[in-house]
């Protein structure tokens, strides 16, 4: 039976292997040991969820009279069952359940781009590596972050897509988006095709959602989404703004934070509408897997901070270097961006004491968000139209 390679594919593991594997040479040879994050409380994140589940049911009160909860009124609810449990026991459930999770994404894509053109083994043996030596799925195991579960319902979403089941995507969509907001991004190509099953199914399970908790939500939106719209920090950070402040830094530019923050929102919307206008003009030429994906890099554009474990949409991206027909330069920029979206670069930082390293994330994100309209409006003469 003959096995399929890909050089792209395979240089991505590879390369964040060889990184981290120097990295661990380099703190060798200094005797020192350094925490691959920022070393602060371990499931941190989830500690909030259950706090917060604890303040709803047990308490009767609201989940935000918890300062550090910020996600939305869902998140409380889905971590409350575990609040019967200790809260060490209900954390190593919580490991175990994004552990699974991580086979799960890597078994329904891995078969999913095998069958197109590949080797499913391959894919998984890629995506495995990776997976283990990503620097935003590290911060999302190590935080606890739920982010890990809407990945799970976005990538279960896109396989219903290619299912063509179009209300169910539309379902699993809506739960993402009723988790964690950004992912609404992802409903555009939807609106632009006119799968209006697609966007029933995301809108009436948001509706729902909100209808069951309509003071819950208000308060999110009013007390967390819009008072943290602005708020802004230098590390741990893959937004456009942070981009502009390292490079300003780089520069030697006086530039003010505020100026900073408003450069990187009129950029970041002039970068969604140029997307707008591409998806819309290869709206028959790509297909619809291949746009939603496209979208991905435009979910993180607008907020000032981004935290990197949001980055973790890109490892299931690998199967699109596989599976998709693409010209050499445009391949090298998507494995660069990809690359650098999950480099090790707190353990770089701490090598080297450089803070431009903090511009990693952010830069390979805005490579993604380039590369993604220029494949969108590339020509698709002599390519197959793959679904992804």
């Amino acid at each position: 039976m003959k096995r399929y390679f890909s050089l792209p594919v395979f240089l991505i593991p590879f390369v964040l292997t060889v990184l981290y594997g120097v990295s661990n040479l380099v703190l060798l040879s200094q005797q020192r040991a350094v925490f691959p994050l920022n070393k602060f409380f371990y499931m941190m994140d989830f500690r909030d969820y259950y706090a917060a589940g604890k303040l709803l049911f047990q308490h009767g009160k609201s989940p935000y009279d918890h300062d550090r909860y910020v996600t939305p009124p869902p998140a409380a609810v889905l971590s409350y069952p575990l609040g019967a449990l200790p809260f060490k026991t209900a954390r190593l459930v919580w490991a175990a359940l994004i552990l699974a999770s991580t086979v799960f994404i890597i078994l329904i894509v891995s078969v999913q781009a095998g069958s197109v053109k590949g080797d499913t083994m391959f894919i998984a043996g890629c995506l495995t590596v990776t997976f283990l030596f990503s620097y935003p799925y590290y911060f999302v195991f190590e935080r606890g972050n739920i982010d890990w579960l809407v990945l799970v319902l976005c990538v279960a979403a896109m396989s219903a897509i290619n299912a063509r089941r179009w209300i169910g995507s539309g379902v699993l969509l809506g739960l993402a988006v009723c988790l964690k907001v950004y992912p609404a991004f992802l409903l555009i190509p939807f609106l632009i095709t006119r799968r209006y099953k697609v966007l029933a199914g995301a809108i009436g399970t948001f509706a729902v959602s909100f209808l069951i908790q309509p003071r819950l939500w208000m308060e999110y939106i009013t007390g967390r989404l819009l008072v943290r719209a602005d708020f802004f920090r230098i590390d741990e950070n893959a937004s456009i703004t942070t981009f502009y402040y390292h490079a300003a830094r780089l520069l030697r530019l006086d530039i003010a934070q505020n100026t900073l923050r408003a450069v990187g929102r009129v950029s970041g919307l002039l970068m969604i509408a140029v997307l707008i206008i591409v998806l819309f003009r290869s709206r028959s030429s790509r297909s619809l897997a291949e746009q939603v994906m496209a979208c991905i890099p435009f979910m993180f554009l607008l907020p000032h901070t981004v935290y990197v474990y949001g980055l973790i949409f890109y490892i299931p991206c690998l199967a699109v270097l596989f599976c998709n027909g693409m010209g050499r330069r445009m391949r090298l920029f998507l494995v660069s961006g990809l690359i650098l979206a999950q480099a090790q670069c707190i353990i770089l930082y701490k090598i080297t004491n450089m803070e431009l390293i903090h511009i990693l994330p952010s830069f390979g994100n805005l490579v993604l968000a380039g590369v993604s309209i220029w494949y969108l409006g590339a020509s698709r003469t002599g390519e197959a139209n793959h679904a992804g």
